[in-house]
C-alpha cells in the first residue's frame, strides 16, 4: 500500500468509525504515515504486480462455474457435503508440495 492509498483508506476508516483524529480534511499527514511505519514495522510498501495472463483467463465465469461444479462432485463423492460437513478434512496444497490451511 502506498502512502496515498493509505491516506485515503485511513481517512475512510476514521470517518466510518467516527474516530477523533488530528487529520486535516479526514486525511493524515506525512508525519502520521511515517510514525505508523515506525510503530508497525511489519507493514511494508509494495508495488502492485500485474496479473498474469493465465490468471486473467482463469477467472472467466465459465471456468469458475465449472470449477465449483467439479468441486461439488468431489465433495459429494468423498462424503464431505450435506448435513455432516467436514471442513477440517479439506486441505489445500501449493505447487511445491507445501500444505496451506
Amino acid at each position: 500500500m502506498n502512502r496515498i492509498a493509505n491516506d485515503s483508506f485511513s481517512g475512510e476508516v476514521s470517518t466510518k468509525l467516527q474516530l477523533r483524529t488530528p487529520f486535516i480534511n479526514r486525511k493524515p499527514g506525512k508525519e502520521w504515515f511515517w510514525r505508523l511505519r515506525i510503530h508497525h514495522p511489519e507493514l511494508t510498501l509494495q508495488k502492485p504486480e500485474p496479473i498474469a495472463m493465465v490468471r486473467l483467463r482463469a477467472i472467466n465465469p465459465t471456468v469458475v462455474s465449472n470449477y465449483f461444479q467439479e468441486l461439488g462432485q468431489v465433495l459429494s463423492a468423498l462424503n464431505l457435503d450435506g448435513k455432516k460437513r467436514k471442513p477440517q478434512l479439506i486441505w489445500n496444497t501449493d505447487g511445491g508440495g507445501g500444505i496451506t490451511v
